[in-house]
């Protein structure tokens, strides 16, 4: 839904999967893109493995001039995209597009609302 409401602003958007494909190619489309949009599911009151490699990777490289926003999953308790945030912070990303989080399964509802966020995100990315 997210990924869909940036499509609808009219920004070109791509989805990764941190298990599948490579870090680097998720890097080649970050440098030349205005927006990181980042998410993971809360497990132990954090990101998962993935996600925290990728942000010490994305740290080291320190890409400037961006913009990210957060968005995950919790059951009882949330805690990834605090994580993410400051992650994404300390590596110096614009992350004023805030976060969008979800208790459990999202109603119909919910997915208009991650759609919205994505849509802003969509809307920052050219530059609106």
């Amino acid at each position: 839904a997210i990924a869909d409401g940036a499509a609808a602003a009219g920004a070109d958007c791509e989805v990764f999967d941190l298990a599948t494909t490579p870090v680097s190619r998720v890097t080649r489309e970050l440098l030349d893109a205005r927006v990181l949009l980042l998410g993971s599911p809360t497990l132990h009151h954090g990101m998962l493995y993935r996600v925290a490699g990728y942000l010490q990777y994305l740290a080291g490289l320190k890409p400037q001039g961006k913009s990210a926003g957060v968005f995950g999953s919790f059951g009882w308790s949330g805690g990834s995209t605090k994580q993410m945030t400051e992650r994404l912070e300390q590596i110096g990303f614009d992350t004023s597009l805030g976060e969008f989080t979800q208790k459990y399964r999202p109603t119909e509802a919910e997915l208009d609302a991650a759609a919205a966020w994505g849509r802003a995100a969509g809307e920052r990315a050219l530059g609106d």
